[in-house]
């Protein structure tokens, strides 16, 4: 399609009121960097991309046009830069640009940036030495400070005059459109707030930009103080200042002491004019009523209202008695007497619980804020207790302390719970803890066991389970004091091994020993392999021998099998039984059929982290036998910059390799093909040591290092770990490494597993 003269007029000035449509306070065209040979075109334009990212962050007010504006104002930008010679370009529309060169410099070289301000004829510069490609982050950072240094520096007011002031700048900062704060140093009349002003710098107004001519800019006022109003002498800058504001307070009940930031202001109600703004923090205390903090934002050249409804207080109850006891409050158990209870006013009914003594209650009013003692007095009549025992003639004791022998009574015993033993030679002691109530006759009649039996079981191997009448009573070796008296069932448990069980009959103090040689449980493992004679056979993990294999009184068990002949195997899991024969006959498959975690497809996702650019790709891997893996896989690795000439960081990388493996240490050899957007494409040859750590159903690790050879010999190592997180034929990995030029990258990968 081909555009008319006049269609190119139209679009021109479609495409300038779309940048004065999205254009800020001040607008700044990149132009680029002018490189002092033609290969360093891509490192002009990774520098002009980094001032795109790290100039649009500078400032709000800051608008850095886009590739697209900036062409629309100059043309073609690689012609415009060819055909600089130096000085201030001549950009309609613009309040800024930026432009710099590559110089050479000694052995290296020089690259300058320069910011000019179009509208006052000022500029800053920024340069450093050194490899032009790697000191674009450093450029952009040093020329951004400068100019935020500027955009903050402090102006001052020559003149005012009605809604009109004159004001002398530093040259770059000011531009128009901008919004700066004036103010003056100055102390607010209320002494009661000089604590809380960070400086003596009170605002008086705002202006906004009109013009700029040099180092004179003329703005309007768009804001100011009524009383103070704006004054030649004063200060012009972006300084965030000091406004006032009203606090009016009210609370309710009225007359509550008000501490603003603990600092006494006065009682409720009360109006505060010329509060610094900010965030305070109200206390309110009054007497009748619990202490109240709140959190207040004072607004510049506003009123904020607060009021607070206090709580009342709540009041105390000290509540003693002369036993101990629990103590209920309307039901709820609130702790052990004595104790002090805090409660909102109102009625309240108490309970007080002491074991073997009637409940005891009381009702009571609490006041708000009032402190009020409560007594219980505990009393009753003991009680009486008659002790006997089957035989008797036992010894009866008390709290521990020996009372008499069985049979005993009347003995009169306190209110409460008390521990009662009787003992009897011969016999088991008999041992309870009893509530005795006041008042009432208390029957405690022990029926005597005669004492147990003691069992000590040894094993050969150790740490078998024991049971005793079904009942697990530990490990052995173990020594048992509670068995019977009488026929009692002894079992022996040990995983992997028979169980044995025994009954037998023990007498009250008789010690039985049982010392058992427990058998191993086995069966008998036969491997064949259909297919393949003398096929090396592997059972977790460790060689057996080759196929047809019999293995005679092999443990209980599962296991996994695996069988190699060459680049055919078997991976299976195997279970062996005890006493029986588990014949284990399969015909071998091409390793790479196996399911492996190894034998995969992902997509990769990443980024290299010295130069950012974006990867993204498919990798693979099919390992060919238990030795030897193939791996490839495609990378597109997107280096547009931001500048305009993105293509020249953009490229594809096409990666075959394999990895030989004997155990755990083996080597790897790998290539790559790189495809420039722009540019001519070139190898690079890696090698060296490889290892290797994985279980072919759940994870592989990975590590390599050695060195690569394109032009230069540099150094190559990769990481990286794959795992199927017991989720099927889905796997997940992490991979770190030398990028193709020579950096480091960092990947997530996901895909599939077979």
């Amino acid at each position: 399609m081909t555009v008319s003269g006049k269609n190119k007029a139209l679009w021109s000035l479609i495409i300038l009121l779309l940048i004065s449509a999205f254009a800020s306070a001040f607008d700044v065209a990149i132009i680029g960097v002018k490189p002092y040979t033609t290969s360093q075109w891509t490192d002009a334009e990774k520098i002009s991309g980094t001032l795109y990212k790290t100039l649009g962050d500078v400032s709000s007010e800051v608008n850095v046009l886009t590739s697209a504006q900036v062409t629309a104002l100059i043309g073609d930008r690689r012609v415009f830069l060819e055909s600089y010679s130096g000085g201030m370009p001549q950009v309609p529309k613009v309040d800024a640009v930026v432009i710099g060169e590559i110089v050479p410099q000694g052995n290296s070289y020089r690259t300058t940036l320069r910011l000019y301000n179009l509208l006052s004829k000022e500029s800053i510069q920024y340069s450093l030495v050194g490899k032009p490609g790697d000191l674009d982050k450093n450029l952009a950072n040093g020329l951004a400070q400068l100019l935020k240094t500027n955009i903050s520096n402090e102006h001052k007011v020559i003149s005012a005059s009605g809604q009109t002031v004159n004001i002398m700048t530093t040259g770059l900062g000011v531009f128009r459109g901008q919004k700066f704060n004036v103010y003056r140093e100055e102390q607010p009349g209320d002494p009661a707030f000089l604590k809380y002003m960070k400086s003596s710098l009170i605002k008086v107004g705002e202006v906004e930009i009109t013009s700029v001519n040099g180092k004179m800019a003329t703005g309007r006022i768009i804001k100011q103080d009524p009383y103070l109003r704006i004054r030649a002498g004063d200060s012009v800058s972006k300084l965030g200042v000091v406004s006032f504001g009203t606090l009016e307070i009210d609370s309710n009940p009225r007359g509550a002491s008000i501490f603003l930031d603990g600092y006494f202001i006065g009682t409720t109600p009360i109006t505060i004019r010329n509060v610094p703004e900010g965030t305070y923090h109200l206390r309110f205390t009054e007497p009748q009523s619990s202490d109240h903090i709140e959190i207040v934002r004072v607004t510049g050249d506003a009123v904020t209202r607060v009021y607070v409804a206090l709580p009342e207080k709540p009041g105390q109850l000290t509540v003693t008695s002369n036993k101990p006891g629990e103590l209920y409050v309307n039901s709820v158990k609130k702790g052990t007497t004595p104790l002090t209870v805090t409660l909102p006013k109102g009625l309240y009914r108490l309970e007080l619980v002491v074991p073997g003594y009637p409940t005891q209650e009381q009702s009571i009013w609490v006041t708000a804020g009032m402190i009020a003692p409560v007594h219980f007095s505990i009393s009753g009549p003991p009680a009486e207790s008659y002790f006997t025992s089957s035989p008797s003639g036992a010894s009866v004791y008390l709290d521990g302390q020996f009372i008499g022998t069985t049979p005993l009574g009347p003995y009169y015993v306190e209110p409460g719970y008390h521990d009662v033993k009787m003992t009897l030679t011969g016999w088991k002691d008999h041992t309870q803890r009893l509530l005795f109530t006041s008042g009432k006759r208390e029957n405690i009649d022990a029926k005597l066991q005669l004492p147990p039996g003691t069992v000590t079981v040894y094993t050969n191997p150790s740490r078998a389970t024991v049971l005793i009448d079904g009942k697990v009573v530990g490990m052995t070796p173990l020594t048992y004091t509670e068995a019977g008296p009488g026929t009692v069932t002894l079992e022996i448990v040990k995983e992997g091994y028979r169980s044995i069980v025994k009954t037998f009959t023990i007498y009250s103090n008789e010690r039985l020993v049982f010392d058992e040689t427990l058998e191993r449980k086995v069966g008998t493992l036969i491997v064949k392999a259909e297919n393949a004679k003398d096929a090396d056979v592997y059972i977790d993990g460790k060689p057996y021998g080759k196929a047809p294999l019999e293995l005679k009184d092999f443990p209980e068990g599962t296991y996994k099998v695996e069988i190699f002949y060459g680049n055919l195997a078997s991976r299976s899991r195997v279970s062996v039984r005890d006493l029986q024969t588990t014949e284990h006959s399969v015909n071998l498959v091409p390793y790479s059929l196996l399911p492996n975690v190894e034998k995969r497809l992902t997509l990769t996702m990443g980024i290299d982290v010295e130069d950012s650019p974006f990867i993204i790709g498919i990798a693979g891997s099919l390992p060919v036998s238990k030795n030897l893996t193939l791996r490839g896989g495609i990378d597109s690795y997107g280096g547009d910059f931001g500048g305009g000439y993105g293509q020249y960081a953009r490229y594809t990388n096409y990666e075959a390799g394999l990895d030989m493996y004997g155990g755990v240490v083996g080597v790897f050899g790998l290539g790559r093909f790189i495809i420039p957007t722009v540019g001519d494409p070139y190898s690079i040859f890696s090698g060296g040591l490889a290892f290797r750590i994985y279980n072919p159903d759940w994870f592989a690790f990975n590590a390599r290092v050695g060195i690569s050879y394109s032009d230069t010999i540099a150094p190559h190592w990769e990481v990286e770990l794959h795992s199927k997180m017991g989720i099927p034929y889905l796997v997940f990995g992490l991979k770190m490494g030398s990028s193709p030029r020579g950096n480091f990258e960092t990947r997530f990968n996901i895909g599939l597993t077979f």
